[in-house]
This record gives C-alpha cells, sequence and structure tokens, in this order.
C-alpha cells in the first residue's frame, strides 16, 4: 500500500517552484494597457461615426445640388425649345 504523502504528491497539479512566475504587478499593467486600447477604440469609433455623418450631408447636400442644377438646366432648355428646333435644321 502507498503512503499518505505519495498520494498527495502524485496528485498536485502546481507547477514547480522555478515554473512558478513571482506575484507581481503585471495583471494591473495588462489592464490599464486594455483600458488604453479601448479608449483609443472608442475615440477611432467615434471619427469615423462623425467621418459617416459628415460624408451623409455631403451627399445628400450633392444630390441636391444635381437635382437644382438639371432643373435649370431643363426649365432654360424648354423656354428655348424652339430656337434649338431652328439651329438642329
Amino acid at each position: 500500500m502507498h503512503s499518505h504523502n505519495e498520494r498527495i504528491q502524485a496528485g498536485s497539479t502546481a507547477p514547480p517552484m522555478e515554473d512558478r512566475q513571482p506575484p507581481c504587478d503585471c495583471k494591473s499593467a495588462r489592464a490599464n494597457a486594455l483600458e488604453s486600447q479601448l479608449k483609443n477604440l472608442r475615440r477611432d469609433l467615434e471619427k469615423v461615426r462623425l467621418d459617416a455623418r459628415s460624408t451623409k450631408y455631403r451627399l445628400a447636400y450633392s444630390t441636391g445640388t444635381v437635382v437644382v442644377i438639371i432643373g435649370l438646366v431643363g426649365w432654360i432648355a424648354n423656354s428655348r425649345f424652339d430656337q434649338l428646333v431652328m439651329l438642329l435644321n
């Protein structure tokens, strides 16, 4: 029969002392790094949102401008249609 000490040592899952890392401030350093990365991500996301919003407004203004220009060209062409027909003949 095995002794009690042998069973405890065989069932132990802790790594040997040379493989253990000394308690340090590594976790708080990692947490600080993750927090700063999260702040950077939030800042970048806000920039993307502002860029998308300004692009949306630019597109809306550009579309409105094109519609107005096409309307003016159509109105001018309609009022001068007789002259255009005479030029083509």
